[in-house]
């Protein structure tokens, strides 16, 4: 959890956020494949019958749709509203290691431990994203984060997904943006700087995160 405070604009986050613009999209997209599934169901029971395998596929049809309405409901609760997602994830620095003609590769040092207390692994972790309101578009330029954990079995106490989070997306307080990246050790901005070029070998693993030997 994040010792620093975050200010949060909502109308901000409403414009700039692409962590909740992208699961806005995830949610649609649920939604529309429910009814697409129940709709194809429907039609294969009553177009094929309600025996053997038209039976079968239209029952299917309709729990594939239940799974999907469940992912478009809940999503929301596990993702939580902007206020709670900065305040419970910590701080991580991040910088701009690619630019291509319309997105950015951001490339983020980040620990891996699922909980508190637990024994801490860094990381190098990527993003890609569209835009970043109020940071010089340039290779380097520095984007503080919270590094948001994904992936990880019940029984795991290390994160396989980290996914940064830009400060820049919650406020457009660029002194707000400012204390966040002084809030960061200047050891952890140099580890990142060295690391600039591994950029192409996070981007190659499976969930784009590259344990890094501790030292």
């Amino acid at each position: 959890m994040s010792q620093f405070r975050i200010p949060v604009d909502d109308a901000h986050v409403r414009a700039h956020n692409e962590y909740f613009r992208d699961s806005r999209r995830l949610r649609l997209s649920a939604a529309i494949m429910a009814v697409l599934l129940w709709a194809a169901g429907a039609v294969l029971l009553w177009r094929l019958g309600h025996t053997g395998w038209p039976l079968f596929l239209g029952i299917a049809a309709f729990v594939f749709g239940v799974m999907c309405a469940l992912v478009a409901l809940t999503l929301p609760r596990t993702i939580g509203t902007p206020r709670q997602l900065y305040d419970d994830h910590p701080l991580a620095p991040a910088v701009i290691a690619e630019i291509g003609p319309r997105d950015m590769t951001l490339l983020a040092l980040v620990d891996t431990a699922a909980e508190e207390g637990t024994d801490p692994r860094p990381a190098l972790a990527v993003r890609t994203v569209t835009g970043l309101p109020g940071v010089a578009r340039a290779v380097g330029a520095r984007v503080p984060a919270v590094a948001v954990g994904g992936r990880h079995s019940a029984a795991a106490i290390h994160y396989d997904e980290v996914t940064p989070v830009p400060v820049c997306w919650a406020t457009p307080d660029a002194a707000a943006v400012a204390a966040a990246e002084a809030e960061i050790p200047e050891r952890r901005w140099r580890v990142l700087a060295e690391a600039i070029d591994r950029v192409g070998e996070v981007r190659a693993t499976k969930r784009g995160l590259l344990p890094l030997a501790r030292g």
